[in-house]
């Protein structure tokens, strides 16, 4: 079984706490902005930013402190995003199912 508690975020949206009894700690549920399931995630401390790459192509950015929606973008069309990579100079790299590389400045 599981039990949610509402939270309200910084812009006024609702998260949920997620406690399930196979959790060994609770967990913030971030409403997601993109369509698609979430294929990869990664964290960008040096801008303190989550990004997210879903099944749809699109990668959405959020602040990581607050969990504020920053951006979204379709990265990829015609598959998914299968993984992103932050460098330390802020660039955003992507990779998609069809085999694709970006590089987004």
């Amino acid at each position: 079984s599981f039990s949610l508690a509402s939270e309200h975020l910084s812009d006024g949206r609702d998260s949920f706490l997620v406690r399930g009894e196979f959790d060994s700690v609770p967990a913030l549920d971030v409403p997601s902005m993109a369509q698609g399931k979430v294929t990869c995630v990664t964290m960008d401390d040096e801008h303190n930013r989550i990004w997210s790459g879903h099944a749809t192509g699109e990668v959405t950015c959020w602040d990581a402190k607050t969990l504020k929606f920053v951006h979204m973008w379709q990265a990829h069309r015609g598959g998914s995003v299968t993984a992103i990579l932050v460098t330390i100079y802020g660039d955003v790299w992507t990779g998609s199912s069809r085999g694709s590389l970006r590089k987004w400045v």
